[in-house]
């Protein structure tokens, strides 16, 4: 079976990546709270802070280790094709530099976080086990690549010259 070019885009650049973070995020949450009985949202061993630091360090990461490897791609001319596939909306909020672009995507990151927990008080503000904590934070983990590795791709490609193709 032939995949189409934003088949294979979406593949390699959100759910690949997607996988990876779920199980490293979820991973690390099992390790630290699978024998509690309950992970509450705020006080000092509140999960709030693990959202907001998960949610500014992993896309402001993604994108220093992202950024030289997909310009390396594209100067060797096999970076990600982007032909026929949309340009994600976010990608005109990203600059090009590797420092700016880094800053960018950790507040757009701590944003998602903040969303987040602004959701979760709306619900009540939910304490889970330990279990469901880890498999939540797969879930939120894995959600980054999603949202905005595409517009980091797209971002860094234009810093890199090309814009799709």
């Amino acid at each position: 079976m032939a995949y189409t070019t934003s088949q294979q885009f979406a593949v390699s650049q959100q759910v690949v990546p997607a996988t990876i973070n779920a199980l490293i995020n979820g991973g690390i949450a099992w390790a630290m709270h699978r024998g509690r009985d309950a992970v509450a949202l705020w006080g000092e061993a509140g999960y709030w802070t693990d959202l907001v630091a998960t949610g500014v360090l992993l896309p402001g990461l993604t994108w220093m280790i992202i950024h030289p490897l997909v310009r390396r791609q594209h100067h060797q001319g096999r970076a990600p094709s982007t032909a026929g596939v949309s340009a994600p909306m976010l990608e005109r909020w990203l600059p090009v530099g590797f420092w700016a672009g880094a800053t960018m995507c950790a507040l757009l990151g701590g944003a998602i976080g903040l969303v987040a927990i602004g959701a979760l008080q709306g619900l009540g503000a939910p304490s889970m086990s330990g279990g469901v904590y880890a498999v939540f934070k797969g879930i939120y983990g894995g959600m980054f690549p999603v949202l905005l590795q595409p517009a980091m791709v797209f971002a860094i490609l234009r810093g890199a010259g090309r814009s799709g193709g």
